[in-house]
């Protein structure tokens, strides 16, 4: 029969392990790496804005590109996956003429405003 002691020492050095494995997997690549991966295609997720009903999220980039969408609910297909794949669907809004965006939350809400400036 083993003492009590020597488990909690055995469960602390396996939790010890645990956590030292974990952190080998959340370490993210380097943009060269990352672009090797994605095709370049990839963005950052702080460029993408979050608009949410309690049901269903979507993602909005920064140029007005809904790259994340499901529908009517958080479990439901995606309807745009374009974050994951720029083959896989998004729906955009933005000037046809070269332009600069700037983008905020609303004070005290999760509304998203977008404006677009253009030179003419």
């Amino acid at each position: 029969m083993r003492s009590n002691g020597s488990s909690r020492a055995r469960r602390r050095r396996r939790s010890r392990c645990a956590t030292r494995s974990c952190s080998s997997l959340t370490s993210r690549p380097g943009p060269d790496r990352l672009d090797a991966l994605t095709g370049g295609s990839s963005k950052p997720i702080a460029d993408y804005g979050l608009l949410a009903d309690c049901n269903s999220a979507a993602l909005v980039d920064r140029g007005g590109s809904i790259s994340w969408l499901c529908l009517p609910r958080f479990d439901s297909p995606a309807v745009f996956a374009g974050i994951l794949d720029p083959d896989a669907g998004h729906w955009t809004i933005r000037p046809t003429a070269p332009y600069r965006s700037e983008r905020r939350y609303l004070p005290g809400t999760l509304v998203i405003e977008t404006t677009f400036m253009t030179e003419s």
